[in-house]
Protein backbone atom coordinates (compact mmCIF):
# COMPACT_ATOMS: atom_id res chain seq x y z
CA UNK A 1 0.00 0.00 0.00
CA UNK A 2 1.11 3.55 -0.74
CA UNK A 3 2.04 5.57 2.31
CA UNK A 4 2.54 9.25 2.92
CA UNK A 5 4.85 10.78 5.48
CA UNK A 6 4.60 14.36 4.26
CA UNK A 7 1.79 15.81 6.34
CA UNK A 8 2.27 19.34 5.05
CA UNK A 9 -0.15 18.49 2.25
CA UNK A 10 -2.22 15.74 3.83
CA UNK A 11 -4.37 13.98 1.17
CA UNK A 12 -6.91 12.99 3.80
CA UNK A 13 -7.39 16.61 4.79
CA UNK A 14 -7.79 17.60 1.16
CA UNK A 15 -10.41 14.90 0.66
CA UNK A 16 -12.26 15.93 3.80
CA UNK A 17 -12.39 19.59 2.77
CA UNK A 18 -13.38 18.84 -0.81
CA UNK A 19 -16.07 16.21 -0.15
CA UNK A 20 -18.80 17.85 1.93
CA UNK A 21 -21.03 14.80 1.43
CA UNK A 22 -18.88 12.78 3.86
CA UNK A 23 -17.83 15.42 6.41
CA UNK A 24 -20.43 14.43 9.04
CA UNK A 25 -19.92 17.65 10.99
CA UNK A 26 -21.45 21.11 10.82
CA UNK A 27 -19.65 23.84 8.94
CA UNK A 28 -18.46 25.42 12.19
CA UNK A 29 -16.58 22.25 13.14
CA UNK A 30 -14.77 21.75 9.83
CA UNK A 31 -11.62 23.71 10.86
CA UNK A 32 -11.39 21.73 14.09
CA UNK A 33 -11.72 18.38 12.29
CA UNK A 34 -9.08 19.49 9.79
CA UNK A 35 -6.70 20.17 12.67
CA UNK A 36 -7.65 16.87 14.34
CA UNK A 37 -6.87 14.86 11.20
CA UNK A 38 -3.43 16.47 11.03
CA UNK A 39 -2.85 15.66 14.70
CA UNK A 40 -3.82 12.02 14.12
CA UNK A 41 -1.43 11.76 11.19
CA UNK A 42 1.43 13.40 13.10
CA UNK A 43 0.90 11.26 16.20
CA UNK A 44 0.66 8.13 14.07
CA UNK A 45 3.93 8.86 12.29
CA UNK A 46 5.61 9.62 15.60
CA UNK A 47 4.55 6.21 16.93
CA UNK A 48 5.62 4.27 13.86
CA UNK A 49 2.30 4.07 12.01
CA UNK A 50 2.09 4.58 8.27
CA UNK A 51 -0.52 7.03 7.03
CA UNK A 52 -2.10 5.45 3.96
CA UNK A 53 -3.31 7.36 0.95
CA UNK A 54 -7.06 7.55 0.24
CA UNK A 55 -6.45 6.89 -3.46
CA UNK A 56 -4.35 3.75 -2.87
CA UNK A 57 -5.54 1.12 -5.36
CA UNK A 58 -4.90 -1.87 -3.09
CA UNK A 59 -6.78 -0.33 -0.18
CA UNK A 60 -9.66 0.68 -2.45
CA UNK A 61 -9.90 -2.91 -3.65
CA UNK A 62 -9.76 -4.56 -0.21
CA UNK A 63 -11.46 -1.97 2.00
CA UNK A 64 -13.81 -0.05 -0.24
CA UNK A 65 -16.59 0.33 2.35
CA UNK A 66 -14.21 1.24 5.16
CA UNK A 67 -12.44 3.72 2.94
CA UNK A 68 -15.70 5.47 2.07
CA UNK A 69 -16.57 5.58 5.77
CA UNK A 70 -13.23 6.84 7.10
CA UNK A 71 -11.71 10.31 7.29
CA UNK A 72 -8.19 8.92 7.73
CA UNK A 73 -6.51 5.49 7.71
CA UNK A 74 -3.27 4.45 9.37
CA UNK A 75 -1.45 1.13 9.38
CA UNK A 76 1.02 -0.69 11.58
CA UNK A 77 2.35 -4.18 10.98
CA UNK A 78 -0.54 -6.05 9.35
CA UNK A 79 -3.48 -4.03 10.74
CA UNK A 80 -5.19 -1.03 9.15
CA UNK A 81 -7.14 1.36 11.37
CA UNK A 82 -9.89 3.45 9.80
CA UNK A 83 -10.94 6.57 11.73
CA UNK A 84 -13.97 8.79 11.32
CA UNK A 85 -14.94 12.02 13.08
CA UNK A 86 -18.62 12.88 13.52
CA UNK A 87 -20.62 15.49 15.40
CA UNK A 88 -23.51 14.75 17.75
CA UNK A 89 -26.87 16.36 17.04
CA UNK A 90 -29.13 18.02 19.55
CA UNK A 91 -31.75 15.63 20.95
CA UNK A 92 -35.43 15.96 20.17
CA UNK A 93 -35.02 17.14 16.58
CA UNK A 94 -38.03 16.63 14.29
CA UNK A 95 -38.15 13.81 11.75
CA UNK A 96 -37.38 14.57 8.14
CA UNK A 97 -38.09 12.87 4.86
CA UNK A 98 -34.99 10.92 3.90
CA UNK A 99 -33.34 11.67 0.56
CA UNK A 100 -35.62 14.65 -0.03
CA UNK A 101 -32.75 16.42 -1.77
CA UNK A 102 -30.19 15.36 -4.33
CA UNK A 103 -26.73 15.35 -2.74
CA UNK A 104 -24.06 17.39 -4.40
CA UNK A 105 -26.31 20.04 -5.91
CA UNK A 106 -25.54 23.65 -5.08
CA UNK A 107 -27.60 24.90 -2.19
CA UNK A 108 -28.76 21.44 -1.14
CA UNK A 109 -27.75 19.73 2.11
CA UNK A 110 -24.82 17.28 1.98
CA UNK A 111 -25.43 13.55 1.58
CA UNK A 112 -24.48 12.64 5.15
CA UNK A 113 -27.12 15.03 6.48
CA UNK A 114 -29.71 14.11 3.86
CA UNK A 115 -29.48 10.43 4.84
CA UNK A 116 -30.46 11.16 8.45
CA UNK A 117 -33.91 10.31 9.78
CA UNK A 118 -34.03 13.48 11.88
CA UNK A 119 -33.03 17.06 11.33
CA UNK A 120 -29.47 17.88 12.35
CA UNK A 121 -28.48 20.62 14.76
CA UNK A 122 -24.82 20.62 15.72
CA UNK A 123 -23.71 20.54 19.33
CA UNK A 124 -19.97 20.90 18.83
CA UNK A 125 -19.45 17.50 20.51
CA UNK A 126 -17.23 15.32 18.32
CA UNK A 127 -16.74 11.56 18.38
CA UNK A 128 -13.75 9.70 16.95
CA UNK A 129 -14.73 6.19 15.84
CA UNK A 130 -12.16 3.51 14.97
CA UNK A 131 -12.62 0.44 12.78
CA UNK A 132 -10.21 -2.41 12.20
CA UNK A 133 -10.12 -6.15 11.65
CA UNK A 134 -9.05 -6.52 15.29
CA UNK A 135 -11.41 -4.00 16.88
CA UNK A 136 -11.98 -6.28 19.89
CA UNK A 137 -8.45 -5.47 21.02
CA UNK A 138 -8.54 -1.68 21.11
CA UNK A 139 -10.63 1.35 21.97
CA UNK A 140 -13.43 1.87 19.43
CA UNK A 141 -14.57 5.41 20.20
CA UNK A 142 -13.34 8.59 21.84
CA UNK A 143 -15.83 11.38 22.53
CA UNK A 144 -15.64 14.95 23.76
CA UNK A 145 -16.58 15.35 27.40
CA UNK A 146 -17.32 18.32 29.62
CA UNK A 147 -13.69 18.45 30.74
CA UNK A 148 -11.63 17.21 27.80
CA UNK A 149 -11.72 17.06 24.02
CA UNK A 150 -10.58 14.34 21.66
CA UNK A 151 -7.38 16.27 20.99
CA UNK A 152 -6.43 16.00 24.67
CA UNK A 153 -6.93 12.22 24.73
CA UNK A 154 -5.43 11.35 21.37
CA UNK A 155 -2.35 9.92 23.08
CA UNK A 156 -4.50 7.48 25.05
CA UNK A 157 -6.25 6.42 21.86
CA UNK A 158 -2.90 5.45 20.34
CA UNK A 159 -1.89 3.82 23.63
CA UNK A 160 -4.94 1.60 23.21
CA UNK A 161 -3.89 0.66 19.68
CA UNK A 162 -0.34 -0.13 20.82
CA UNK A 163 -1.58 -2.17 23.77
CA UNK A 164 -3.90 -4.12 21.50
CA UNK A 165 -0.97 -4.90 19.22
CA UNK A 166 1.05 -6.23 22.16
CA UNK A 167 -1.84 -8.35 23.37
CA UNK A 168 -2.35 -9.83 19.91
CA UNK A 169 1.31 -10.78 19.82
CA UNK A 170 0.98 -12.42 23.23
CA UNK A 171 -2.08 -14.35 22.05
CA UNK A 172 -0.28 -15.43 18.89
CA UNK A 173 2.63 -16.79 20.92
CA UNK A 174 0.21 -18.46 23.31
CA UNK A 175 -1.61 -20.16 20.45
CA UNK A 176 1.68 -21.39 19.01
CA UNK A 177 2.77 -22.77 22.38
CA UNK A 178 -0.64 -24.33 22.93
CA UNK A 179 -0.47 -26.06 19.55
CA UNK A 180 3.04 -27.29 20.34
CA UNK A 181 1.75 -28.58 23.65
CA UNK A 182 -1.13 -30.32 21.92
CA UNK A 183 1.22 -32.09 19.51
CA UNK A 184 3.41 -33.06 22.44
CA UNK A 185 0.40 -34.56 24.21
CA UNK A 186 -0.56 -36.46 21.06
CA UNK A 187 2.92 -37.99 20.78
CA UNK A 188 2.88 -38.97 24.47
CA UNK A 189 -0.65 -40.36 24.12
CA UNK A 190 0.33 -42.49 21.14
CA UNK A 191 3.44 -43.81 22.89
CA UNK A 192 1.43 -44.78 25.95
CA UNK A 193 -1.16 -46.59 23.85
CA UNK A 194 1.57 -48.37 21.88
CA UNK A 195 3.11 -49.63 25.12
CA UNK A 196 -0.31 -50.75 26.37
CA UNK A 197 -0.96 -52.53 23.09
CA UNK A 198 2.44 -54.23 23.22
CA UNK A 199 1.83 -55.45 26.76
CA UNK A 200 -1.60 -56.76 25.90
CA UNK A 201 -0.41 -58.48 22.71
CA UNK A 202 2.56 -60.09 24.41
CA UNK A 203 0.34 -61.23 27.29
CA UNK A 204 -2.17 -62.77 24.89
CA UNK A 205 0.66 -64.44 23.00
CA UNK A 206 2.18 -65.92 26.17
CA UNK A 207 -1.25 -67.20 27.23
CA UNK A 208 -1.71 -68.82 23.81
CA UNK A 209 1.67 -70.57 24.07
CA UNK A 210 1.00 -71.71 27.62
CA UNK A 211 -2.33 -73.26 26.64
CA UNK A 212 -0.65 -75.29 23.90
CA UNK A 213 2.19 -76.31 26.19
CA UNK A 214 -0.32 -77.37 28.85
CA UNK A 215 -2.11 -79.67 26.38
CA UNK A 216 1.23 -81.34 25.56
CA UNK A 217 2.06 -81.81 29.24
CA UNK A 218 -1.45 -83.09 29.96
CA UNK A 219 -1.23 -85.66 27.16
CA UNK A 220 2.16 -86.95 28.37
CA UNK A 221 0.94 -87.16 31.97
CA UNK A 222 -2.10 -89.25 30.97
CA UNK A 223 0.11 -91.57 28.91
CA UNK A 224 2.45 -92.12 31.85
CA UNK A 225 -0.39 -92.76 34.25
CA UNK A 226 -2.79 -94.83 32.17
CA UNK A 227 -0.49 -96.16 29.48
CA UNK A 228 -2.88 -94.88 26.83
CA UNK A 229 -5.51 -92.27 25.99
CA UNK A 230 -9.18 -93.01 25.72
CA UNK A 231 -11.01 -92.11 22.55
CA UNK A 232 -13.27 -89.43 24.13
CA UNK A 233 -10.31 -87.75 25.81
CA UNK A 234 -8.29 -87.84 22.59
CA UNK A 235 -11.19 -86.15 20.79
CA UNK A 236 -11.18 -83.41 23.43
CA UNK A 237 -7.45 -82.92 22.97
CA UNK A 238 -7.84 -82.76 19.19
CA UNK A 239 -10.70 -80.26 19.51
CA UNK A 240 -8.68 -77.98 21.79
CA UNK A 241 -5.61 -78.18 19.54
CA UNK A 242 -7.74 -77.30 16.53
CA UNK A 243 -9.11 -74.34 18.44
CA UNK A 244 -5.60 -73.15 19.33
CA UNK A 245 -4.42 -73.50 15.73
CA UNK A 246 -7.42 -71.46 14.58
CA UNK A 247 -6.66 -68.75 17.15
CA UNK A 248 -2.99 -68.56 16.16
CA UNK A 249 -2.06 -64.82 16.36
CA UNK A 250 -0.02 -65.09 13.17
CA UNK A 251 -2.94 -66.25 11.06
CA UNK A 252 -4.48 -62.75 10.86
CA UNK A 253 -1.71 -61.12 8.81
CA UNK A 254 -3.84 -58.06 7.99
CA UNK A 255 -3.80 -56.91 11.62
CA UNK A 256 -0.14 -57.40 12.40
CA UNK A 257 0.80 -53.66 12.32
CA UNK A 258 0.03 -51.52 15.34
CA UNK A 259 -3.15 -49.52 14.88
CA UNK A 260 -3.74 -46.73 17.41
CA UNK A 261 -6.83 -44.64 16.58
CA UNK A 262 -6.22 -40.91 16.60
CA UNK A 263 -7.65 -39.50 19.84
CA UNK A 264 -10.36 -36.87 19.89
CA UNK A 265 -9.67 -33.49 21.45
CA UNK A 266 -11.77 -34.58 24.41
CA UNK A 267 -9.63 -37.68 24.95
CA UNK A 268 -6.46 -35.59 24.66
CA UNK A 269 -7.78 -33.21 27.28
CA UNK A 270 -8.43 -36.08 29.68
CA UNK A 271 -5.03 -37.60 28.94
CA UNK A 272 -3.26 -34.31 29.62
CA UNK A 273 -5.18 -33.72 32.82
CA UNK A 274 -4.47 -37.17 34.25
CA UNK A 275 -0.87 -37.18 33.02
CA UNK A 276 0.38 -33.77 34.13
CA UNK A 277 -2.30 -32.61 36.54
CA UNK A 278 -4.51 -29.55 36.33
CA UNK A 279 -1.92 -26.82 36.69
CA UNK A 280 0.37 -27.23 33.70
CA UNK A 281 1.25 -23.70 32.48
CA UNK A 282 -0.06 -24.47 29.00
CA UNK A 283 -2.53 -27.17 30.00
CA UNK A 284 -6.28 -27.09 29.56
CA UNK A 285 -7.06 -26.47 33.22
CA UNK A 286 -4.53 -23.67 33.53
CA UNK A 287 -6.92 -21.41 31.66
CA UNK A 288 -10.24 -23.26 31.48
CA UNK A 289 -10.72 -22.55 35.17
CA UNK A 290 -9.71 -18.90 34.80
CA UNK A 291 -12.79 -16.71 34.53
CA UNK A 292 -10.80 -13.90 32.90
CA UNK A 293 -9.48 -16.09 30.06
CA UNK A 294 -10.25 -15.11 26.49
CA UNK A 295 -13.03 -16.88 24.63
CA UNK A 296 -10.85 -19.25 22.64
CA UNK A 297 -9.02 -20.31 25.78
CA UNK A 298 -12.27 -21.45 27.31
CA UNK A 299 -12.41 -24.07 24.56
CA UNK A 300 -8.76 -24.89 24.14
CA UNK A 301 -9.22 -28.25 22.50
CA UNK A 302 -12.06 -27.02 20.24
CA UNK A 303 -14.47 -29.87 20.83
CA UNK A 304 -18.19 -29.63 21.41
CA UNK A 305 -19.29 -30.64 24.89
CA UNK A 306 -20.89 -29.35 28.04
CA UNK A 307 -19.89 -29.33 31.67
CA UNK A 308 -21.57 -32.68 32.35
CA UNK A 309 -19.38 -34.33 29.71
CA UNK A 310 -16.12 -33.43 31.43
CA UNK A 311 -14.24 -35.14 34.20
CA UNK A 312 -14.24 -33.43 37.53
CA UNK A 313 -10.66 -33.31 38.76
CA UNK A 314 -10.04 -36.49 40.69
CA UNK A 315 -13.17 -38.26 39.39
CA UNK A 316 -14.31 -39.92 36.19
CA UNK A 317 -17.34 -40.23 33.95
CA UNK A 318 -19.24 -43.47 34.34
CA UNK A 319 -19.17 -46.05 31.56
CA UNK A 320 -22.93 -45.65 31.15
CA UNK A 321 -22.66 -41.89 30.66
CA UNK A 322 -19.82 -42.30 28.19
CA UNK A 323 -21.92 -44.78 26.23
CA UNK A 324 -24.93 -42.44 26.28
CA UNK A 325 -22.81 -39.64 24.82
CA UNK A 326 -21.19 -41.81 22.21
CA UNK A 327 -17.68 -41.65 23.67
CA UNK A 328 -15.50 -44.62 22.93
CA UNK A 329 -13.65 -46.54 25.64
CA UNK A 330 -9.85 -46.43 25.74
CA UNK A 331 -9.02 -46.52 22.03
CA UNK A 332 -6.60 -49.42 21.78
CA UNK A 333 -6.74 -52.01 19.00
CA UNK A 334 -4.99 -55.25 19.96
CA UNK A 335 -3.31 -56.99 17.05
CA UNK A 336 -0.72 -59.79 16.87
CA UNK A 337 3.02 -59.14 16.53
CA UNK A 338 5.64 -60.84 14.40
CA UNK A 339 6.39 -64.47 15.49
CA UNK A 340 9.82 -65.55 16.54
CA UNK A 341 9.46 -68.78 14.57
CA UNK A 342 7.24 -70.20 11.87
CA UNK A 343 6.40 -73.53 13.45
CA UNK A 344 3.76 -73.84 16.15
CA UNK A 345 5.21 -75.93 19.06
CA UNK A 346 2.16 -78.20 19.27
Amino acid sequence: MDETNAMEDNPWVRRFLDDVDTQRVSEEQVPRVEKLLRLIADEGIRRGYAVLRPDDAEMMDKHQDDLAWAHIAIRKEDVTYFMQVSESSQPGMPAREPFSHKPGQTGECPAWMDARNYEFAGTGVLTLAIRSEVSQWHQRTCKDSDRTHIEDRLGKVFDSLDLGSKRREQERRYREERERRKQEMYAAYRLEKLVETLKQRSGDYQEWLQQGEYLNLLERAVLRQDGGISTPFQKDLDTLREHLRASNPWNDTDNLPFEIPKPSDYELELFERHRDGARHPYGFDSFATNNTASSYRDDAWSYSSNAADRYEYGGAMSAQRRAERGYSPVPVTVNPIEPEYDEVPF
